[in-house]
């Protein structure tokens, strides 16, 4: 029962960061499931699993709220589609250390931009 309660309060914790702030779950999804035992792989699927669907419903709110302009969104979600089938592509070549290490710097590089 714990493994389910320590899921949702993951899965919420990644959609109000989605909602408030556009941030993509992987913030919170990725280090959470890595916790629970799952592989690097295997919590970069379940992230882009709960990104997609969030990040649908929050766009439906902000657009309705006149807050989406689609034609700059379409543009770089083309660029993103295209740049997510060469990274599919080669993380079958990068260990689960890579994949560990790489989340890892891209997390501090993130925080310390901001």
């Amino acid at each position: 029962m714990l493994l389910i309660e320590f899921l949702l309060i993951i899965g919420c914790f990644a959609g109000v960061l989605t909602g408030l702030m556009g941030s993509s779950g992987v913030l919170v999804v990725i280090p959470g499931v890595i916790l629970l035992g799952y592989t690097a792989h295997q919590a970069v699927g379940i992230s882009l699993a709960v990104d997609m669907v969030a990040s649908i419903i929050v766009m439906i709110t902000y657009y309705r709220h006149g807050r989406a302009n689609l034609k700059g969104g379409v543009g770089i979600a083309t660029a993103a589609v295209v740049g997510a089938l060469i990274g599919n592509r080669l993380t079958r070549y990068v260990p689960e250390v890579g994949l560990s290490g790489g989340y890892g710097i891209l997390l501090f590089t993130n925080a310390f931009a901001f």
